[in-house]
């Protein structure tokens, strides 16, 4: 790690941990984003939207100083996570983006590059950035969930996000139909999916994804 990615790191750690320290700015934080829900996961997550996209110049909200800060192309949302993910394949995500952990902690299987795998928990007070061509899965979740705030650029997804199998990305949607119908894996299936060398390939973007 050179130096400056040391220090940004550093410097993002200390914000993740003045935040964890402060659970009166926590609440704060999430009484506020709880006025605007996302789109919820069920049982799985809580989503709130602390910074939504811009409005378009014709809502009455356009020249709103909130809205002339969510111009600056950034997003930021609250997660509630309630529990591990069900899936056994570690999944993706189609943009960068960075999870400041502000309440409970969650155990983390992430696949490296040369193909092992790491686990750590990941506890209140840390942050850390993912990248699109990062898969991982959340296998333990503290009692009562752990709290998140997630950063991200507002700018099209980089590409689409999925499940990885057998070294190949499913994109979701085909993933959880397949799941629904209780197929199984079929090779057949890979003419839909990615390798880690093709999943930012213009050919594999699709529609609808964010």
């Amino acid at each position: 790690m050179n130096a400056p990615s040391f220090y940004n790191e550093w410097a993002w750690d200390f914000v993740a941990s003045t935040m964890h320290r402060n659970p009166r700015l926590v609440e704060w934080l999430l009484s506020v984003a709880q006025r605007t829900p996302y789109e919820h996961l069920g049982k799985y997550m809580q989503r709130w939207w602390l910074l939504p996209p811009a409005v378009k110049p014709e809502h009455p909200e356009f020249r709103s100083i909130r809205n002339q800060v969510r111009r600056l192309r950034r997003n930021a949302r609250l997660h509630l996570i309630m529990r591990a993910d069900q899936e056994p394949y570690p999944h993706n995500h189609p943009w960068e983006f960075r999870t400041l952990v502000l309440r409970g902690w969650y155990v983390e299987e992430l696949l490296l590059k040369d193909g092992t795998v790491t686990r750590n928990v990941v506890w209140a007070g840390q942050s850390y950035k993912r990248t699109p061509d990062q898969f991982h899965r959340i296998v333990a979740v503290a009692p009562g969930g752990v709290l998140t705030l997630v950063l991200h650029r507002t700018k099209k997804p980089t590409s689409w996000w999925g499940f990885l199998v057998n070294g190949k990305c499913i994109h979701w949607r085909i993933f959880q139909e397949i799941m629904a119908a209780g197929r199984g894996w079929d090779p057949s299936i890979e003419s839909q999916a990615a390798t880690y060398a093709e999943l930012n390939s213009t050919s594999f973007r699709l529609s609808g994804d964010n």
